[in-house]
């Protein structure tokens, strides 16, 4: 388990536990965000996406074909890593890009992920969740209808048992839940 720090243009990746430094990279630009997965550390630099692994003494550049933005680790082995109106799944061991997915607006916020799922914020306080199905080779991604929520401040948790994706927001002062049946997305 790995855990990641910067110090504006350095970045290191840790073992948890011990804190031992595994592997460290220097970037001519500021380094914006880091995720570490189980096997590796991501990060962002000058809107690129990197992966550094104990085994490769390198960062390694993520090919993508939009410039990043947002980056989120999805459970303990992929990353969704999002390039305005497009939001790719990373494998956290090689770093290689196992499907990508076309939004029809810019990805404001990643609000939730998972292994299996991902919720995205796009303006205008519409949301959408993502079933990553990466049993599948090559792996794929479904997305659900868009839902108009009128909210800010948003947040998610997940109930495993009921297959449900509850998701909070704030208009003014009042609270509002949302709930998504997710074996019929």
């Amino acid at each position: 388990m790995y855990t990641g720090s910067n110090d504006s243009w350095l970045v290191y990746l840790l073992e948890k536990t011990s804190g031992k430094c595994l592997v460290s990279a220097e970037k001519e630009e500021p380094i914006s965000d880091i995720q570490c997965t189980e096997n590796s550390g991501l990060f962002t630099c000058n809107e690129s996406c990197y992966i550094m692994t104990a085994q490769e003494p390198v960062a390694k550049e993520v090919q993508l074909s939009d410039p990043v933005q947002l980056i989120s680790t999805c459970g303990d082995n992929y990353t969704m890593v999002s390039g305005g109106r497009t939001v790719s799944l990373v494998d956290g061991s090689s770093g290689s890009v196992l499907v990508s997915l076309a939004i029809e607006a810019k990805v404001s916020e990643i609000v939730f992920s998972t292994e299996e799922y991902s919720l995205i914020s796009l303006p205008l306080g519409t949301i959408q969740l993502i079933k990553w199905q990466t049993t599948h080779s090559p792996a794929s991604s479904q997305l659900s209808n868009k839902i108009q929520t009128t909210c800010s401040h948003l947040a998610a948790s997940i109930d495993t048992q009921k297959h449900v994706l509850y998701v909070y927001g704030r208009l003014l002062d009042e609270s509002r839940i949302f709930t998504f049946d997710m074996q019929n997305i």
